[in-house]
């Protein structure tokens, strides 16, 4: 791919709602509450520092932005927290209409399945509110997020 070749949509069926990911050893799900912003805003500016996921200056401002946009409801931002400490490790933020809006986990804590538990976690609320798919869009050259999405079920469809 070329780079800036912009975003692609992908989309996971939602028909099929077997195979559970395992929370991992020490980490559980959180809810989220408007204290948690700071640490949400923070997850995602770290997650775009190595350019491939978007500009870090995008994301100041987060819950200010999000809080008032139609598609904003709280109860689709879904955090991984460090069990022990009650951290903030993983977020996953879906907008109305079945879409993931950000998915973001701490450097330290990648490669242990928060990722996938928290897609999971977003595709139980998206299916409870009667939705057939969920969809979300990744840079074109950001190649470990399309094999990442691409392993859990992802497919490329037209935009």
């Amino acid at each position: 791919m070329i780079a800036g070749a912009g975003p692609i949509r992908l989309r996971l069926s939602l028909r099929d709602g077997s195979g559970a990911p395992e929370w991992p050893d020490g980490f559980t799900v959180g809810v989220f509450a408007e204290s948690d912003g700071d640490a949400v805003e923070r997850l995602l500016t770290d997650a775009r520092a190595d350019g491939l996921a978007g500009c870090p200056t995008t994301v100041a401002g987060w819950y200010d932005r999000v809080s008032v946009d139609p598609k904003w409801d709280p109860d689709l931002v879904t955090l991984a927290r460090h069990r022990p400490t009650g951290r903030i490790v993983g977020v996953v933020h879906g907008w109305r209409g079945a879409f993931v809006k950000d998915l973001a986990v701490e450097v330290k804590a990648r490669r242990l399945g928060l990722g996938a538990v928290l897609l999971h976690e977003t595709a139980r609320h998206f299916r409870a509110r009667s939705a057939c798919f969920m969809d979300l869009k990744v840079r074109a050259e950001n190649m470990p997020a399309r094999r990442f999405y691409e392993r859990l079920g992802f497919v490329a469809v037209p935009d």
